[in-house]
């Protein structure tokens, strides 16, 4: 078997010392375990499928240590060949059990309830479409508040991760030689050359072939030859965070609204949202935590288009949080009519 390393690029390969690091047999050294019976290809399967034993890393570290790994030892790599499996078979990483993945939970801090009590002042002739001349003329009994205000925390799910796959495939390639080349020989073995024709598939037939015999009195038929047996290691990675209601909705908005620099504090019991001087209503999300990383799973989660082996299929949630959001709500009458006006309680927008 012709075994033959691939590392797609990625972005953290800021640089490439391959062929200095490759020779560079003594790091390698250092970080395996300090056992006799610890080949550098048991090591190497450690660090692909993140063996406790393995010191920790980065994502940088691990990668880089990986690329040195496979090419200072690739002989050793066929062994790897044969332990390998089925996609499904060799997952690793805390996203194929989202059981165990534990959620951070965060409140976002609300305005005071003054600064709110303002914002809906404003506002609540927008509720009626009254005109503002309109409501000018309207005098201050037939609109006002009815009921206390309430403080009402909706909550949000943020997860994000990534997947990456090492897998073997099949593989062919096509080799240029000079065109004064009359035979070559790859590991004892001949390989048949082929000539390629020139390009003049446009032209009518008898002209193709004049012009083809003019090409070779100007210059030699190119020639190639192929090497079929190949087997490649190769390397996939995506990652991605997506932003869920508490009905399990994707929404873009959210992802907005977290880049705007949110006063967030951790919780670790959800009584402590209940800590308001006014009623305070908790809602519980519907969707759960399983069903978020499902769809990030669905999101980033990409089988090989062609595979003979799998090596190692890890999929890892790096961060799961249920945020909660404030909403203020009030209530105003207008005649016999009563709506209900309710403000973001971070950014005072007025929501549906």
């Amino acid at each position: 078997m012709r075994l033959i390393w691939r590392l797609d690029e990625k972005r953290v390969f800021k640089h490439d010392d391959s062929k200095a690091r490759f020779l560079d047999l003594t790091n390698v050294a250092r970080r395996s375990p300090h056992s006799s019976q610890a080949s550098i290809s048991e090591y190497a399967r450690e660090i692909l499928l993140g063996h406790s034993r393995v010191d920790v890393l980065s994502e940088d570290e691990r990668l880089d240590e990986i690329k040195r790994i496979l090419g200072a030892t690739v002989e050793q790599f066929e062994s790897l060949f044969e332990s390998s499996g089925g996609f499904d078979e060799l997952r690793v990483g805390n996203g194929w059990d989202p059981a165990s993945i534990r959620e951070n939970t965060y409140m976002v801090t609300p305005m005071p309830l003054n600064d709110a009590l303002q914002l809906g002042e404003s506002r609540k002739r927008s509720l009626f479409g009254l005109p503002l001349i309109r409501f000018f003329r309207i005098r201050l009994e037939e609109l006002k508040m009815v009921g206390a205000p309430k403080l009402q925390f909706v909550p949000f799910w943020v997860v994000q991760g990534y997947h990456e796959c090492f897998f073997f495939r099949g593989s062919s390639y096509r080799i240029n030689v000079e065109g004064d080349v009359l035979a070559v020989e790859v590991e004892g073995r001949v390989r048949n050359l082929i000539a390629e024709e020139k390009p003049f598939s446009f032209l009518p037939e008898g002209l193709r072939r004049t012009a083809g015999k003019l090409g070779s009195l100007l210059a030699p038929k190119p020639k190639c030859f192929t090497v079929n047996d190949a087997t490649e290691l190769a390397y996939q990675y995506s990652e991605g965070t997506i932003y869920v209601d508490a009905y399990g909705h994707e929404d873009v908005k959210l992802q907005e609204f977290m880049k705007s620099g949110l006063p967030m504090r951790e919780v670790s019991d959800r009584e402590q949202l209940m800590t308001s001087e006014i009623g305070t209503q908790l809602i519980q999300p519907i969707e759960t935590k399983e069903g978020v990383v499902r769809k990030l799973h669905q999101k980033i989660v990409k089988i090989p288009r062609t595979f003979i082996k799998i090596l190692s299929n890890r999929f890892e949630v790096t961060k799961l949080s249920l945020i909660y959001v404030p909403f203020y709500i009030f209530r105003y009458r207008h005649k016999v009519r009563v709506k209900q006006l309710r403000i973001n309680g971070f950014t005072g927008e007025v929501a549906a």
